[in-house]
Parts: C-alpha cells; structure tokens; sequence
C-alpha cells in the first residue's frame, strides 16, 4: 500500500559504503538527540527516520526474470529494466541545487534515506553517521530508464522492473525472496484487481472469465494455500457513488491512486487549503510520486503514484 502523503523534508544523512550500510538504530537516535544534533529551532526536536532490517528486493530485474522462468519457461526472453535504483552523493552546495531543480523537473521523488529497508519509525530525516556533513546527505530514487540524469556524483546500485501490468510476475518474485504474505498488500490490493486497471492480462495462466454484461472481471489471490492461488471473479454489483474526503476529493477506488489534501491551522484555529504545496507518496518499496495542488486548492490530484 502507498505511505501517507509525505511533505518534502529538510537533508539528512546516509552511509557511504552501500554494501556495509546499516541504518540508524534508537540508540544512535538518541544520541544524535542529545548531543544537540537534534535540535530544530528554539525548544523544536527534530525527529529521524528508523530503518530496520535490509530486504531481499523482490523488484529487481534478476529476481523478476527468475520469477518470469519459473512462470513462462523462455518464451519472450528476459526482460528489461524499466527503472534504475540510484544513490546520489551531493559534495557542495551546487550539488544540492543540481539535484533539487532535477527533481522539480522531472518529478521523480529523491528520498534520503535507502529503499530497500524496511522502516521502523518514519522521520523528518534520516541519520546517518558515516556523513560529516548532514546537509550534504544522499539522496536515493528509482530513476526511468533513459532518463537524463543530473550532474552528481551517484553510483547505480540495482536495476528494477517496476511494471505491474503482471501481477502474477511480481507476486511470484515477491514468493522467490520470502515475501509471500505481503502479495495481497503490495502487488494485488486486499480488494483485487479489476481488469481495467490491469495494462495487460495474465491470460497464460489464467484465462479470463467471460463476465455478462454490465461485469467486471476482478483478480484476487489467496495466499493462504501453497502455491497461492489465483481467481477470476465477475463483479456484477452497481458501482457506489465515489467516497469524498474532508477535503471533497474523491478516494479511488484503485488502492495505487492516492488522493488527499494537505490543510494548515490559521489563527483562528480554522483548517485551511494550503495554496501552494508540493507532496511526495511513496509505496512501501521503490515507487513514489511528487505531486502538486489541484485546482480546488491544497487538495493531492488523484493518479498513479508509481513511476
């Protein structure tokens, strides 16, 4: 599923050494906290992001092209990146600018701290003590493959697959790397998949369901057998009127389109529409979106938040 709408943070923090890397535990925190490190403004705390354990990436190309042989045989030949896993290391001020005008440009989210962990306790920033200097942290993104890339210092660190036209592909590398009970939360949605939202359909394995007029076709899985399973079903109930937010957006019904609105408290204690905010979403692993206002004003514009 998508994290919270995530407001651009002040820098922070990483490694160096990619390989070695660990992330920040509580007890590095809390040092940071009391050696002044912490310190925001007068009487303000700055809280940091804690990362736990590294995860094996199920959408990386060798994982998703094991996963393709296990399901497809050879028929097609492997497949290519869509995306390439960076880590970019700004060294001065006009590093920082660099990559900040990169990120407005093309819209794709730099987040600093790495990808591939897990996150225990999400913060303002990430610490990191291997970087003398915090303003001068790194900065991670899932680029589009042929992207022209900005003038820092980054180092490639995995080729990704990020399509998920074929949720069985992803929900079989997902099984490869142990990740079999978070098939239903980040490949597939609790609810299913209903075909239009799928770029392709997984008719190899499973052909779909000729659905009567006025139907549609939702993929589901259940994990809870071995191998999981996959089903066909035909939703043949009226569509409910879209649900608002506070903010009179619509939800999506597709738990990939995430929708919302950022509000501020004026001084007299009313929540307002912030006019002029950039936002960026991110799901649990590589995808993330940077997103400005709609029209209505401080509101997230629906979409995809995938890259």
């Amino acid at each position: 599923m998508f994290a919270a709408l995530v407001a651009f943070q002040g820098l922070s923090c990483e490694k160096d050494d990619y390989d070695s890397e660990q992330p920040p535990t509580e007890d590095s925190v809390a040092s940071a906290n009391s050696s002044g490190l912490a310190k925001k403004g007068e009487g303000d705390k700055v809280t940091y992001t804690i990362l736990g354990e590294k995860r094996k990436n199920p959408f990386s190309l060798a994982s998703v092209n094991e996963a393709k042989q296990n399901l497809y045989g050879h028929s097609g030949g492997a497949l290519a990146a869509t995306h390439t896993y960076v880590k970019f290391m700004p060294g001065n001020q006009n590093d920082l600018a660099e990559l900040t005008e990169w990120e407005i440009l093309t819209s794709v989210p730099l987040f600093d701290y790495p990808l591939e962990y897990e996150v225990v306790t999400m913060g303002e920033s990430y610490i990191d003590p291997a970087v003398s200097d915090s303003l001068l942290t790194y900065q991670y993104a899932s680029v589009p493959l042929g992207m022209e890339m900005p003038d820092v210092p980054s180092v490639a660190l995995d080729d990704l697959y990020l399509d998920d036209a074929d949720p069985l592909l992803l929900a079989e590398s997902f099984k490869l790397r142990g990740y079999a009970d978070r098939v239903a939360t980040d490949v597939v949605g609790v609810q299913g998949i209903r075909m239009e939202e799928l770029g392709v359909a997984p008719q190899a394995l499973i052909p779909e369901p000729n659905c009567p007029p006025g139907c549609v076709a939702v993929l589901t899985i259940n994990t809870s057998t071995t191998p999981s399973t996959w089903t066909w079903t035909c939703d043949c109930t009226p569509p409910p009127p879209p649900a608002i937010n506070d903010c009179g957006c619509p939800i999506p019904s597709n738990f990939r389109n995430p929708a919302g609105c950022v509000q501020v408290e004026n001084d007299l204690g009313v929540m307002i529409p912030v006019q002029n905010v950039q936002v960026k979403v991110k799901d649990a692993w590589f995808r993330g979106d940077r997103r400005g206002k709609c029209a209505m004003g401080g509101q997230l514009r629906p979409g995809r938040a995938d890259v």
